[in-house]
């Protein structure tokens, strides 16, 4: 399992195709997004934070606002069930 605590991060995996597990929130202040870790989820989080991914960014804002929805909801389960 991937996590990162990284709402930008996570937008940009979700942006491009990665589905979001699970957030897991460990106290008040942080959220942990889950994905499942695979090669491929880890070579665009090297993209990512190279300045080097790519994607449709006009869905960014969309998978952001997403999820800072579900950051700001009561549920904070299984992601794939909604």
């Amino acid at each position: 399992m991937y996590k990162t605590c990284d709402l930008g991060l996570s937008a940009a995996l979700v942006t491009v195709g990665f589905v979001l597990i699970e957030l897991n929130r460990a106290n008040e202040k942080r959220v942990a997004f889950m994905f499942k870790d695979t090669p491929d989820l880890q070579e665009a989080v090297t993209a990512y934070f190279s300045g080097i991914l790519t994607g449709p960014l006009n869905n960014y804002y969309s998978s952001l606002r997403q999820l800072k929805a579900r950051l700001y909801s009561n549920d904070h389960g299984d992601f794939l069930n909604r």
